[in-house]
């Protein structure tokens, strides 16, 4: 049995549109969202890690600069990252208010900046680790820091999914919700 692929339509969209926000890059971030819409219209509306990659190899392209390429260093960080998943993977099972066991979170991730305070810029160079959900809910400073992070990172799901209509209602109550907070 053959299979059939949808044909997928092209659209144009303005460059104006896209934008990499609140990481730092080695490069300016118009140039990396421009280099990365070029890599998706050459693979046919399609961007993939992999695609990233394969034209970053060129070092005359404006994002061969975003990467490590001595495999020595990658090696290592490449490592770091599966330590990094294993961390993450870690959860502890808990109730809710009805008696519902729940799984969360073992560890949460900090990031420091130069000055060693919290900065919710995960690409910023900094220092990076993880403590327990406990011990972040019992410091003040820690606590403060991971709601915070929660909400950054809630903004940033919304934003991702802000043209899907059936979740406009549970937008709206956040929204009301973070005004509320003053967030």
């Amino acid at each position: 049995m053959a299979k059939t692929l949808a044909v997928k339509e092209k659209k144009v969209i303005p460059k104006e549109v896209f934008r990499v926000s609140g990481i730092s890059l080695p490069i300016p971030a118009k140039v990396a969202a421009d280099s990365l819409m070029k890599i998706y219209q050459k693979n046919e509306g399609e961007l993939t890690p992999e695609a990233v990659v394969k034209a970053a190899k060129t070092e005359s392209n404006p994002l061969h600069s975003c990467f490590e390429w001595d495999d020595s260093k990658a090696g290592k960080q490449w490592r770091l990252t599966q330590a990094g998943k294993l961390i993450r993977c870690v959860v502890i099972t808990k109730q809710d208010t009805k008696g519902n066991d729940i799984n969360v979170r073992a560890f949460v991730s900090i990031r420091e900046d130069e000055k060693g305070k919290p900065t919710l810029n995960p690409f910023m160079p900094t220092k990076a680790y993880y403590v327990s959900v406990e011990d972040a809910m019992t410091s003040k400073d820690l606590r403060k820091y991971t709601v915070d992070v929660a909400l950054f990172d809630l903004k940033n799901w919304m934003a991702k999914y802000e043209s899907v209509k059936e979740l406009d209602e549970l937008f709206s109550y956040v929204e009301q919700y973070l005004e509320k907070k003053g967030k």
